[in-house]
């Protein structure tokens, strides 16, 4: 089962490159495949400007609550104690704390566990369980919990990083195709041109379907060609 677990997670993660579409069947698989009476998992790194989250096995009037207290930048208890690489494992309504807690009248005389996503430096929220008490404390499910934690908050660091770099290139894309200047960009060992925007296209009078047949002696006349060539050379040298 702690095989399954894990193989079903990091199936999830493979396909799945939308964090807001990869916790609720994480959430699912743990209680499914575990058998954890229920799961949650909140991401707070986009603190305060949005919280997401998801869970299975958990009452909607439980969880909503719960995702109303990390908007506030509060935390449960269980939240509040757990370590960077050790999950902290709470017994529900033993601490004074947990009074407060949406979860604490879910599943009376269960233990909650709970285990910090963090990856690369980066925390991006926390994972918990709910389960019978006798097992709370086994090193296995401890050591699961850790496992699958682990690669949800790689997971999600490489989403978060795929999409910062979306952003550059829609960014850098925006300001190429709006310059006044004309711009060309060619591959440095064919020389053929990849891309120009349209100050460019105007300026040498071609259409871009034109521009990607020709290289960067198509554009200019033979007696300065090699000064270019000398010129173009040198940037690549740095």
């Amino acid at each position: 089962a702690v095989l399954r677990s894990i193989r079903n997670v990091n199936q999830i993660i493979v396909t799945e490159r939308r964090r807001d579409r990869l916790l609720q069947p994480i959430c699912d698989g743990l209680t499914q495949t575990r058998g954890f009476l229920g799961a949650w998992c909140v991401l707070t790194d986009a603190l305060p400007e949005c919280v997401e989250g998801a869970n299975a096995g958990f009452e909607d009037s439980s969880f909503s609550p719960l995702m109303e207290m990390f908007k506030r930048g509060e935390r449960p208890a269980c939240c509040r104690q757990v370590g960077p690489s050790q999950p902290v494992v709470v017994e529900c309504n033993r601490l004074a704390d947990c009074t407060g807690c949406p979860f604490v009248n879910a599943f009376p005389g269960t233990s909650a566990m709970a285990v910090r996503l963090a990856s690369q430096g980066n925390a991006y929220g926390y994972l918990g369980v709910c389960v019978p008490s006798e097992y709370a404390n086994d090193e296995e499910e401890q050591s699961l919990l850790l496992e699958i934690a682990g690669d949800v908050a790689f997971a999600l660091h490489s989403i978060k990083t795929e999409e910062s770099r979306d952003t550059s290139q829609r960014t850098l894309r925006a300001i190429f195709e709006a310059a006044k200047d004309g711009i060309l960009l060619a591959d440095a060992e064919t020389r053929r041109f990849v891309m120009a925007n349209d100050a460019l296209c105007e300026t040498l009078g071609y259409a871009r379907e034109e521009l990607r047949d020709m290289t960067v002696a198509d554009i200019h006349p033979p007696e300065d060609f090699p000064r270019v060539i000398a010129k173009f050379e040198k940037q690549l040298r740095g």
